[in-house]
């Protein structure tokens, strides 16, 4: 079993750090499965349903509604399990026809087109929080009505949509069953592969970097390391299926390397450090990053002893490397420990905590997301109403942009964000259309390729980057347009008027009606991250039969706290992005810290029983604290002193002064002014901002 099975050269680190920073990353490139699986989806239903139109007379509409069916199916269909994905993708196509059954009756009466499409909207919206089944057949029942008014359906065309649609629903069982199925067992060993490469990432950043460096890219590092090992647990849970307790040994490894990594890109980066990484030190950091598959950078250090070092952070290169030696990298051995369950006894179950990002004010009646069923229902009314002043054909453009921004958003600033995405996506997209399409009209064949390959460039930014989404799809709907004679600039203009429309409707309704602001999403991330930190120091997972096993499992929730906390913040990863303020990009990066000092307490903890008294106090200084931000009330006094790593009652005290940094950060972000959060959550050019803390 080869230790260093391959090593990326710097030039192909560029391009993928080029990539990373404009498209996130793709921790085992399970994005660019998904286009490529879409992609071959579209394509086969595209192929079938011309063949259908030619030899068949199957009506354009008929065959266009089956398209639009394929189209967004392949996105919609998220279910965990390849059995639950083959039932929803059965049942989608229920809603499809019904919703294109009502358009085609409703259409000869303008106002019961309008009543019956804003009841779609609001059905499909009120499904949107009722599980992953019923969101995608509401936003089929969209799709279906979308359609079939856009292009004027008849009733008489019925049938042939419902051999479209049924077509369509064959493809998709094949392509998701078949030639292209999820597999978990394929998928984990390039997770693996790129959680390696992610620590690499990380511990090469930090051996290019003074411990005064760049601090933005270290944060943006950590979190790329931790993104890659929620995806191979999500893998892994696939594995296993639900249902089955216990860890897994291959996650216990790859939390091992996150915390080893961890711990020595904070020594190596502490300026009260500085010079104790020496050469040895530094050629056993360049050993291990080439170990996980990468060449370092920064030129060869001038020693190359092996000379034992007794500094904290040679204790904490010594203990990455034996974690680096012992990660499974064989597909089979990957495979073999991720089967293998470890028996966590008492500490089996996680930690519970509350994440919910449901707040705000809340429509009881209408059950969960009842708030956003109103604004959706509201801001497609609106767009409706404008949209049909600037065109009495193409209106539906207007709604669909209203109906689209409010999806996978929480807080107003997240759907002001998704909305000037949109609206810029559309802009660019149609001038590179316009270009594109003039160049490329009246030779199908090319046309088709390129229709194709924007169609995978855009599922591949699905859910990373939504402008680029859209540039994307819009630069493929001008291909579409020539290719079916109707390409023409004033068509183009009208779309992205009807866009702006849309988008400024949802903009309007997200901010005045109902309104969550985004400080309400960051104040229940940060209260539930908190209850996290608070239900683990109440466990005692150092009394499992498997302690490391158990604390890594007590902090789980925790660490996707962490994550809950970065989406309530706003986006942190790519420079392009709309950037977020330096109090919430403060809160995050205090939430880090703490869950490592979390992570390395109780990793000190399982060699014993913690004091219990230290412990206690700690958790009733958070009790105080979560009920001092729940009451807006002044956060109490308090912290550790943090000394250098190395007992358990140092961990505990740096610990409590990084919760006690996270509250006060917490609290100075919550009580920002609101123009002066909202001018800094939109301006798009600022500075990297405050260095992290820890």
């Amino acid at each position: 079993m080869p230790s260093r099975p391959y090593v990326m050269p710097r030039a192909g680190l560029r391009v993928a750090e080029w990539l990373e920073q404009g498209l996130g990353a793709d921790p085992g490139l399970l994005r660019l499965r998904f286009a490529a699986r879409v992609t071959l989806l579209v394509a086969l239903a595209a192929l079938g349903l011309i063949a259908l139109h030619r030899w068949a007379a199957m009506p354009v509409p008929a065959a266009a509604l089956g398209f639009m069916v394929a189209q967004f199916s392949g996105a919609a269909v998220r279910d965990p399990t390849p059995r639950a994905q083959a039932v929803t993708t059965l049942l989608i196509g229920l809603p499809a026809l019904a919703g294109a059954a009502l358009a085609s009756v409703v259409a000869p009466w303008r106002w019961a087109t309008d009543l019956g499409f804003l009841l779609v909207v609001f059905a499909a919206a009120l499904a949107r929080g009722r599980g992953l089944r019923l969101a995608a057949c509401g936003m089929q029942g969209f799709v279906g009505f979308y359609i079939a008014q856009l292009l004027q359906l008849q009733p008489e065309q019925l049938p042939y949509g419902a051999g479209a649609v049924g077509f369509v629903i064959l493809t998709a069982l094949l392509v998701r069953l078949v030639l292209f199925p999820e597999r978990p067992a394929a998928a984990l060993p390039r997770l693996v592969r790129s959680v390696e490469r992610q620590a690499a990432h990380l511990l090469d950043e930090v051996r290019r970097s003074p411990p005064a460096g760049e601090p933005r890219r270290l944060i943006r590092r950590r979190a790329r390391l931790q993104e890659a090992i929620l995806a191979a647990e999500e893998q892994i849970e696939r594995l296993h299926g639900a249902g089955e307790g216990g860890m897994s040994r291959l996650t216990m490894q790859l939390l091992e390397l996150q915390l080893g990594a961890q711990r020595v890109a904070l020594l190596c980066t502490d300026p009260a450090r500085e010079g104790q990484a020496g050469p040895a030190l530094l050629h056993r950091l360049d050993r291990i990053i080439r170990q996980l598959g990468l060449s370092p950078g920064g030129g060869e250090p001038a020693a190359r002893q092996e000379a034992r070092d007794h500094t904290p952070l040679g204790h904490a290169l010594e203990r990455l490397s034996a974690t680096v030696r012992d990660l499974p990298r064989a597909p089979g051995a990957i495979l073999t420990a991720a089967r293998e369950r470890l028996p966590l006894g008492e500490a089996e179950k996680p930690a519970a905590a509350d994440a919910s990002q449901g707040g705000g004010v809340e429509v009881g009646w209408l059950g969960p997301g009842g708030r956003q069923v109103i604004q959706v229902t509201v801001a497609s009314g609106a767009a409706m109403l404008l949209g049909q002043l600037l065109s009495s054909q193409r209106w539906y453009w207007s709604v669909l942009a209203a109906f689209i921004i409010f999806a996978g958003t929480g807080p107003r600033t997240a759907t002001l964000t998704k909305a000037l995405q949109r609206i810029l996506g559309t802009l660019l997209g149609i001038g590179a259309g316009l270009a594109i399409g003039a160049a490329v009209q009246g030779n199908q064949g090319l046309i088709l390729l390129l229709a194709l390959l924007c169609e995978f460039l855009a599922f591949y930014a699905f859910q990373a980057a939504y402008a680029v989404m859209i540039f994307w799809i819009t630069v493929m709907l001008s291909l579409l347009y020539a290719l079916l004679g109707h390409f023409q600039a004033g068509l183009l203009e009208i779309r992205l008027g009807e866009t702006v429309i849309g988008a400024a409707a949802g903009m309007a309704v997200a901010a005045a009606l109902l309104p969550r602001r985004t400080r309400d999403a960051l104040r229940e991330a940060g209260l539930g991250f908190l209850r996290a930190l608070c239900a683990v120091l109440g466990s005692r997972p150092w009394e499992a039969p498997h302690p490391e096993a158990a604390a890594h499992s007590q902090a789980g929730p925790v660490r996707r706290c962490v994550q809950t906390l970065r989406a309530a913040a706003g986006p942190l990863d790519r420079g392009w992005a709309v950037a977020t303020p330096p109090a919430m990009r403060e809160t995050v990066q205090a939430a880090m810290a703490c869950a490592y000092l979390l992570d390395e307490w109780l990793a000190l903890c399982r060699r014993g029983a913690p004091q219990s008294g230290d412990v206690a106090a700690l958790r009733a200084d958070l009790e105080r604290i979560i009920e001092a931000i729940e009451c807006g009330a002044p956060l109490p006094a308090g912290g550790g002193t943090a000394g250098a790593p190395g007992g358990e009652g140092t961990a505990l005290a740096a610990l409590t002064q990084a919760i006690h940094h996270f509250a006060a950060a917490l609290d100075a972000a919550l009580r920002r002014g609101r123009l002066g959060a909202g001018l800094a959550a939109f301006w798009p050019f600022r500075s990297a901002g405050t260095r992290p803390a820890g």
